[in-house]
């Protein structure tokens, strides 16, 4: 039963409605009136003072997520103005050098801890480069193998 103010259709004409629609669609020609225009730039979008409050969100803990959807930017697009307003980023992949940093002090012996301290580097992102590199880890003081 379709309600008072339902704007259901029977199932058949609403399929019938669609293939009309589509049919028109793909048959359709119409090239758009002029030039595409550019998307605005960020920056001149949200302003210099709203760039300002972005990074001291971000500084004082934001996630580069929340911050996007906020402001309804894209997460690329807000990382790139961070980034170009010289913010230094949490949570950063390793480079190809870094992780054979931590790869080497690993082996020489140093403990993830040792390595987090020297490197900067959070010691969960320490471990994770050396499980990727297939390193061979050491058991944890105190523990029995």
């Amino acid at each position: 039963m379709v309600a008072a103010y339902s704007n259901l259709l029977h199932p058949h004409k609403s399929a019938i409605a669609l293939r009309k629609l589509l049919e028109t669609a793909q048959a359709s020609t119409r090239e758009p009136d002029g030039p595409v225009p550019e998307p605005v730039r960020l920056r001149r979008r949200l302003g210099s003072a709203t760039i300002g409050q972005i990074v001291v969100d971000y500084e004082n803990g934001a996630s580069v997520k929340q911050l996007a959807v906020k402001h309804g930017t894209s997460t690329d697009g807000m990382l790139r103005l961070l980034k170009e307003e010289g913010v230094q980023m949490r949570w950063q992949h390793l480079t190809p050098e870094q992780v054979a940093d931590v790869v080497r002090l690993y082996e020489e012996g140093k403990s993830i801890y040792k390595i987090q301290d020297e490197l900067g580097i959070p010691k969960t992102t320490v471990r994770t480069a050396l499980e990727r590199e297939g390193v061979q880890m050491r058991p944890r003081p105190g523990t029995r193998r």
